[in-house]
């Protein structure tokens, strides 16, 4: 995960061990630096470092007498923000192989997997405390170690926003530096619907290195499976032909989601909200999104008949709405829907939905069905099902699904 303060741990260690060996190199912002300026030169750039005067041009990296020349070293070397197992290859197993007895290599990385199985020790570094957290925001919000006066059920929203991430906190806390109360105010309430970009920035570097079917898993985990069981969301995804037992797993060595001891998907609300916000986009009509998950959306979206082929999922939780008036012939225009979630959380009650229109349509890619109190006797005639794998339909009587070709009842609670 980014900005959860790997670069700062390792510049610690770092300053703290340096003089402990015969030479030293930080080699920061591997990520860029190797895009920037190609692997060969980085690997010039460490040996410089670790040889000084002893590192001749005449003499490549890999060459018999660099390698013999670092042999007879004791050397400490980082290898900051890690992301391909080419730079893992070339940088830390052509190079640094060769040091003397008792070196030390430091590496980050966003990627748990580059690491496994090539390291002797990996330490994963996690989200600070309530405590901390906030003696770090008020730090850079008041340059104490405490809030001022008037400020404290502020700093608390800001601390909780940030949840746990130091740049999160730094960033917000700098922000906010010498700002009256109702500045406060209104910035807090305007980071709900519209996310700092410095922070969003840096989270967003490791979806952007996922691939498109990763991608694609992790907006669906984002805004419609977080906190759900891995195998029941896996054999979703899988259904959507996302190949998500590797893809979850990917999500996972990235630090975008984690699994819980009880196997179910967790992700930091910051992540969440990059996701949201990547769906988003800058597209101002939430017809033309792919997921909506926000009840005002969802809302404009049923009510004013603005469904499109563009959209592939809603969740709409409907205990946290008074009133919906739901034109059904709007999801006629829904031709790529693959996930409907209209669902009542255990122990609430639904507001009032009014049904109105004719569904004579529903999507044929739909995977993933739920619809509490849904007023269908039967679904359209056109409606063929057969890549259905998840119907839950509580408070209908019975309603009938075409299944691979045959007709399946299916009593629903």
């Amino acid at each position: 995960m980014g900005g959860i303060g790997k670069t700062t741990i390792a510049k610690a260690l770092f300053s703290q061990l340096f003089p402990q060996y015969d030479a030293v190199c930080f080699l920061a912002n591997v990520r860029e630096e190797a895009k920037r300026l190609g692997l060969t030169s980085l690997c010039d750039k460490l040996l410089s470092e670790l040889l000084k005067d002893e590192h001749h041009k005449d003499n490549p990296a890999g060459s018999t007498f660099i390698l013999r020349r670092l042999s007879n070293k004791r050397v400490l070397i980082v290898l900051d923000d890690m992301d391909s197992l080419d730079q893992v290859d070339i940088l830390f197993r052509e190079q640094c192989n060769f040091v003397g007895p008792d070196s030390k290599v430091i590496i980050t990385t966003r990627n748990r997997h580059l690491l496994t199985g090539r390291v002797d020790k990996i330490y994963e570094v996690g989200i600070w405390n309530f405590v901390e957290s906030l003696e770090l925001f008020c730090l850079h919000a008041f340059k104490e170690r405490h809030p001022n006066k008037g400020y404290e059920d502020l700093s608390e929203r800001a601390v909780k926003y940030a949840g746990g991430v130091p740049l999160a906190l730094k960033v917000l806390g700098s922000n906010l530096h010498c700002r009256s109360t109702e500045f406060w105010e209104c910035e807090l309430s305007k980071l709900m619907n519209c996310p700092n970009d410095r922070i969003q920035n840096v989270l967003q570097v490791s979806y952007d290195e996922l691939d498109n079917l990763e991608k694609k898993i992790f907006l669906d985990i984002a805004f419609f499976f977080k906190g759900e069981d891995k195998d029941y969301v896996v054999r979703i995804l899988d259904a959507c032909g996302f190949y998500a037992t590797s893809g979850v797993k990917v999500l996972e060595d990235k630090a975008l989601i984690t699994i819980s001891y009880s196997g179910t998907i967790q992700m930091h609300d910051l992540i969440q909200e990059m996701g949201l916000n990547i769906v988003r986009g800058g597209i101002e009509d939430p017809g033309k999104r792919s997921r909506l998950r926000d009840i005002e959306e969802i809302s404009d979206v049923l009510e004013n008949k603005k469904g499109s082929n563009v959209i592939e999922g809603i969740k709409l939780d409907l205990s946290e709405i008074e009133d919906l008036h739901l034109k059904t012939n709007t999801l006629n225009l829904m031709t790529n829907l693959r996930i409907l979630r209209l669902y009542v959380p255990s122990g609430k009650r639904s507001g009032n939905v009014h049904y109105s229109g004719v569904l004579n349509n529903l999507s044929g890619k739909l995977r993933y069905l739920e619809w509490n109190g849904c007023f269908l006797k039967s679904f359209p005639v056109t409606f063929c099902a057969k890549m259905l794998v998840e119907v839950c339909m509580p408070h209908l009587a019975t309603c009938v699904v075409k299944i691979f070709y045959y007709t399946l009842f299916i009593y629903i609670f």
